[in-house]
């Protein structure tokens, strides 16, 4: 059960992260639990969704400027 954990855990950061394996193996030693995990990668979704959305933003300001 352990070892399954330890490997979705490393699944994850290589799917959600997008980063390369020496930072996956530093983060994997963190030793997070389960919860603590959680609250990580649900942290880095709200980031993610918050900096596409001011992206798209600034998009849509700078396309309504040209029209």
């Amino acid at each position: 059960m352990q070892n399954d954990w330890i490997k979705l855990k490393e699944f994850f950061i290589h799917f959600f992260l997008f980063i390369d394996k020496t930072n996956v193996e530093t983060i994997t030693t963190w030793n997070l639990t389960q919860n603590e995990y959680l609250t990580l990668m649900v942290g880095i979704w709200i980031v993610i969704l918050l900096l596409t959305w001011f992206f798209l933003w600034m998009v849509f300001k700078i396309v309504r400027y040209f029209k």
